[in-house]
């Protein structure tokens, strides 16, 4: 009893990350009606620094050397700020659903990146996840119609 009591946590939090990731372009399009892209990244990191800095004494003491900082700075700058600014920006030119199938495309951007530059390889069961993806895209480009 406690074992399935115990999957059904992960699951249900997986659910809800994927209704927020999913749900973020619907409302970042909503909020570029009142606010200009950089003002929304704003926004964003704001409200993400102070969530951290709430959970920041519970989190354990990391180990860094000196020579991370620039590495750590330079990964601050392109994932969160850098990225998000051209999101921002993107939806501007775009709608929701279709800057929702152009990031559902990501898997399949990473798997070659992973094989050119790591040689991984390539398995059946990442060929699968693979056509799933590309299926789910063209799926939601086909049916999305014409959306302002």
């Amino acid at each position: 009893m406690e074992r399935r009591d115990a999957s059904v946590v992960p699951k249900m939090c997986l659910a809800g990350a994927v209704i927020l990731w999913g749900s973020s372009f619907v409302a970042a399009k909503q909020a570029l009606a009142s606010f200009s892209p950089l003002a929304l990244v704003f926004v964003r990191m704001a409200l993400a620094s102070a969530v951290f800095a709430c959970l920041w004494p519970r989190m354990g003491k990391s180990r860094t050397l000196p020579g991370d900082w620039k590495w750590l700075a330079l990964l601050c700058l392109f994932q969160p700020c850098l990225y998000f600014i051209l999101e921002a920006h993107a939806l501007t030119l775009t709608t929701a659903s279709q800057a929702g199938v152009i990031s559902a495309l990501a898997p399949l951007l990473v798997t070659a990146g992973s094989r050119v530059f790591f040689a991984e390889s390539f398995t059946a069961a990442t060929g699968a996840g693979l056509v799933l993806c590309l299926a789910g895209g063209a799926g939601l480009s086909f049916l999305a119609g014409a959306e302002a």
